[in-house]
């Protein structure tokens, strides 16, 4: 309550202000996109936390299980680094961040119904989407900035971004009583995320047309 009463004085505060620290309406402008990345971080942070401990229950030793983790890093660095900027040039922020939740809602639904051997190949899935959609979902936040917000603009998305991660843990830690359910959870939160994005978000123009 007390954190509660202490956030509401803040925006109280900052909307009275001729210099607020944060000005409201920069929050406002990329709301879709922080509810949407607070949502694929709760999922993405849930899933990490409670696929190490499932791989250790079904017989995976402490290495191994650190090994199955491997592909998923890969195939989220090699799409962010090699491929997203393409696909978002030739099919636009929207519809790849569109694509990415697709892919981590359907690699999330796998793991939780699939036997344990579906897990790895499944996590590679879920890295192809995270690798797609992040760099399309920060790129549709930062769109709209300027060389005075830039820098305002970046804080308040991975603001949002550790937020949505360490309140969605939480809440799925405390709200879940086996490993199936956590993911199936996990995979209604980046569908809600998708959701948003179908009825709140916007294409917009590249950063490169934005500022040229």
């Amino acid at each position: 309550m007390a954190a509660v009463a202490l956030l509401g004085a803040f925006v109280l505060r900052e909307s009275r202000t001729t210099a607020p620290l944060l000005p409201l309406p920069v929050v406002r402008r990329v709301a879709g996109v922080n509810a949407v990345l607070a949502l694929l971080a709760a999922a993405m942070f849930a899933f990490l936390f409670f696929v190490v401990l499932y791989l250790v229950s079904v017989g995976y030793s402490p290495l191994e299980t650190g090994l199955a983790m491997v592909p998923t890093a890969v195939s989220i660095g090699a799409v962010s680094l090699l491929l997203s900027a393409r696909l978002n040039t030739r099919f636009g922020e929207r519809p790849v961040l569109l694509a990415g939740l697709g892919l981590i809602v359907s690699a999330l639904v796998v793991i939780a119904a699939a036997p344990p051997a579906w897990v790895v190949p499944a996590t590679v899935v879920l890295g192809v989407g995270f690798g797609a959609a992040m760099p399309a979902l920060m790129a549709l936040g930062m769109s709209t900035a300027t060389e005075a917000d830039a820098g305002l603009l970046s804080g308040v998305l991975n603001t949002s971004q550790q937020l949505g991660g360490a309140l969605g843990l939480a809440v799925l830690v405390a709200v879940t009583t086996g490993y199936a359910q956590a993911f199936a959870l996990a995979g209604a939160l980046v569908a809600g995320a998708a959701v948003t994005t179908a009825l709140v978000l916007r294409g917009s123009r590249s950063l490169i047309n934005y500022r040229s």
